[in-house]
């Protein structure tokens, strides 16, 4: 009896080792999956990161483009102001 239930212990054991080896090779695949996708969260948030400051420059040339069309159309007042005054004067 006692090498009968010996035998049953031995394979509760076994079973129960196989298990265990299952559940850290599972374990093993979902660390990997997970190092994975933080490697690609970084390369996304990295990528975020770049087309914000893209984002930011491309305002501020959108904002000093602004800025040279109004002194350009302050300048032409200016000149065709001055081409009048120059009419003027000569007739």
């Amino acid at each position: 009896m006692s090498s009968l239930n010996f035998d049953r212990l031995d394979r509760s054991i076994d079973r129960l080792r196989r298990r265990l080896l299952d559940m850290e090779r599972e374990r093993d695949k979902w660390a990997t999956e997970r190092d994975r996708l933080e490697r690609k969260l970084q390369a996304l948030e990295t990528e975020v990161m770049r087309l914000s400051e893209a984002d930011r420059h491309a305002a501020s040339l959108r904002n000093e483009n602004e800025q040279y069309k109004k002194s350009q159309a302050i300048v032409r007042d200016q000149v065709v102001k001055m081409l009048d005054r120059i009419q003027t004067i000569e007739q």
